[in-house]
C-alpha cells in the first residue's frame, strides 16, 4: 500500500481521536441549602457507577452525552433528591440546581 494512501486512511482517525479525547462538559451543581453531597453517573448504560463528585456548590467535568445526578443533604439520613437526567450533547456547560423539600 502506498504511503500516501496509508496516511489518507490514518489521518482522519487520528483527528477524530484527538477531538474526542478533549470532549468533556463542565457541570456545576448547586443546592438549597448548600453542602449537599453530589453523585453522578453516565446515562444510557447499566454499567455506569455512581461517583461522589463533591459537596455543593461543585463543578466537575463529565465525558458523557447524558448524565444522571442526585444530591444527599447532610443531617438528613435517607433524604436525597430525585434522580435527575440531563442531556449534555453539544452543550458547552451545564448548571443543575436542587431544592430540598420537607
Amino acid at each position: 500500500m502506498p504511503f500516501s494512501r496509508l496516511i489518507s486512511r490514518i489521518l482522519p482517525l487520528l483527528l477524530l481521536a484527538t477531538l474526542l479525547a478533549g470532549c468533556a462538559t463542565p457541570v456545576t451543581v448547586t443546592s438549597s441549602p448548600a453542602g449537599a453531597a453530589v453523585y453522578c453517573r453516565g446515562s444510557g448504560r447499566p454499567a455506569y457507577r455512581w461517583k461522589f463528585r463533591g459537596n455543593t456548590p461543585v463543578t466537575f467535568k463529565v465525558p458523557y452525552n447524558a448524565i444522571q445526578t442526585f444530591v444527599q443533604w447532610p443531617g438528613a439520613p435517607g433524604h436525597r433528591s430525585e434522580v435527575r437526567q440531563d442531556k449534555l450533547l453539544f452543550e458547552d456547560a451545564a448548571t443543575l440546581h436542587f431544592e430540598q423539600t420537607k
